[in-house]
């Protein structure tokens, strides 16, 4: 949530976010580029690389925030489930197919897109 917040202030040793499981290659670009005082090009990876769009998905809804972690790390082809142990809610399909075109629109891989829609399938919309 404080993210930029945490780096223009020099606090973010020790900020903990899910995103590094699904977004790494270019958070760490985006991050790199922010130390380095080159703000065109961070601003470039965040605004115009498809990050921000990602992450205002994923943090849109806190209560799914988990959820959508799980997805988006699964549609990395990370783990081998998107979904959570009970009494966690199930994914939903339009979760599964937005955080594919998001992530994909970022420049990350994503799993199959036959694989992706058999789960999403199975999936409440």
């Amino acid at each position: 949530m404080n993210f930029h917040e945490n780096l223009a202030m020099d606090l973010f040793d020790g900020t903990v976010t899910g995103s590094f499981n699904y977004a790494l290659e270019p958070m760490l670009k985006h991050i790199a580029a922010w130390r380095a005082g080159d703000l065109d090009t961070a601003r470039k990876i965040w605004l115009g690389g498809g990050l921000m769009a990602l992450h205002e998905f994923v943090y849109a809804e806190w209560g799914r925030l988990h959820v959508r972690y799980k997805i988006a790390t699964w549609l990395r082809g990370f783990i081998d489930s998107p979904l959570m142990r009970s009494p966690m809610p199930k994914p939903h399909k339009n979760e599964v197919e937005t955080l594919a075109h998001l992530l994909e629109a970022a420049g990350l891989s994503v799993r199959d897109h036959s694989d992706i829609r058999t789960v999403a399938d199975a999936l409440p919309r």
